[in-house]
């Protein structure tokens, strides 16, 4: 069966946004373990320790859907540690194989960590591990104009269909 929980908080007017407090009672309500697929979205930007905090129990999470977050922190907590680091494999969605993005924003500013980089990162530090995203699916695509002109755009190719 299929069951669909959806949460949403807006204008809260007394203190912090309440999205790790809420993830991290879901647990009492449900196994986290058998969630398959999640779609998280947030205005509030919390650290990258924070979502792999919150995040951890989803061990089974095979789809994330990322809405509405281009610059989100959250993309940092999927970066897997050197199995030195942690070399009891624990990380944040193990099972990781299908990342779509509503919009990613790679554009270098002075305040960002997410850079193309470290969104790189995401991809080589899976691989090491044997856990591979498998299909990436980004809505919007934001980067810097030399990057798109010297390694997109080059990469990109027009083919005559017969």
């Amino acid at each position: 069966f299929t069951e669909k929980c959806s949460v949403s908080f807006q204008d809260i007017d007394n203190g912090r946004p309440h999205f790790m407090q809420l993830l991290s009672r879901l647990s009492s309500t449900v196994d986290p373990g058998s969630i398959t697929t999640m779609e998280i979205s947030s205005t509030f930007q919390y650290e990258p320790p924070s979502w792999a905090t919150s995040l951890a129990p989803f061990t089974q999470t095979r789809t994330l859907y990322i809405e509405n977050m281009p610059r989100s922190l959250l993309l940092l907590s999927l970066i897997a540690p050197d199995k030195d680091e942690s070399p009891e494999g624990s990380f944040v969605f193990p099972k990781l194989r299908f990342l779509w993005l509503s919009e990613l924003d790679l554009r270098a500013t002075e305040e960002s960590t997410l850079d193309r980089f470290s969104f790189g990162r995401i991809f080589s530090s899976r691989l090491k591990r044997g856990t591979r995203v498998e299909h990436l699916r980004i809505g919007k695509l934001r980067i810097d104009k030399t990057l798109a002109e010297s390694v997109v755009l080059p990469r990109l190719r027009c083919e005559d269909v017969e």
